[in-house]
């Protein structure tokens, strides 16, 4: 369950558009000799801190600190909160969960005097991840909660579900399954009106495992088979392996 939450913190950051990978970085590496000590420079190296976090974590974080001292030489805040965000995923895949949850709260800051709620909201979200991965599941509740409250005012249906499906995982994980329930059903039924796919097709997974916990089989198996279904018609391989495990696992029981 944790592993899912670490890649919910990749979709959380809004990295549409970002390439990662040896191409990536080689493209952006060849820029950086020609970089003035601008806007644009500080972009430059937030976008090699976030290429390198699946590939070498190290290097990501040395990017993400020289961007950071250049956002704060030139005074540009918003970059420095980029540039803390990047070091915090770095640190995230290091699972070094204390240095991201710092970071993430120097980004949350300098967003809150910025008054940019969508990156509140965004920052809030990392931090109850950061806290969930150390299981201090009340912290986390307490953040995402936050989180919740300004996606609902801003509107962001994408991230209301997001947002959902994340305290329904705390719920599940404290066995309150009634709870959990609840909120992975409204997540599902978000993300089904978005037409979102692979989302519910995580959501169906969840509340498979909810029933699975609470030894309904037979649930737990239309569940776990829909969540397949969708899966094998986005040809998402390791989430079609994932539900034939999960229905496995149900029948063994």
């Amino acid at each position: 369950m944790k592993i899912l939450t670490i890649a919910l913190i990749i979709l959380s950051i809004n990295l549409s558009g970002q390439l990662s990978g040896k191409v990536k970085i080689d493209s952006l590496l060849k820029e950086l000799p020609k970089a003035k000590s601008d806007t644009n420079h500080v972009i430059l190296l937030k976008e090699l801190s976030f290429a390198y976090y699946p590939i070498n974590q190290d290097k990501g974080i040395k990017y993400g600190e020289q961007g950071l001292k250049l956002a704060n030489n030139i005074n540009w805040k918003a970059g420095a909160s980029d540039c803390y965000n990047s070091s915090a995923v770095n640190n995230v895949f290091k699972f070094n969960y204390s240095k991201a949850l710092e970071h993430w709260s120097k980004a949350l800051k300098i967003n809150q005097e910025l008054g940019d709620k969508p990156r509140i909201a965004r920052y809030l979200m990392n931090i109850g991840i950061a806290y969930y991965m150390q299981s201090n599941y009340p912290s986390a509740l307490e953040y995402y909660q936050k989180a919740l409250k300004i996606n609902e005012e801003l509107g962001y249906k994408a991230d209301i579900a997001n947002n959902l499906g994340s305290i329904g995982n705390i719920y599940n994980n404290q066995s309150n399954y009634p709870k959990a329930l609840e909120y992975f059903h409204k997540a599902l039924k978000i993300n089904e009106e978005l037409e979102n796919k692979i989302a519910v097709g995580i959501d169906l997974g969840h509340i498979a495992n909810v029933y699975a916990s609470l030894s309904k089989y037979p649930k737990a198996l239309e569940y776990f088979d829909n969540a397949l279904n969708i899966m094998k018609e986005i040809d998402d391989k390791n989430g079609i392996a994932l539900n034939l495990g999960n229905m496995a696992t149900v029948y063994f029981n």
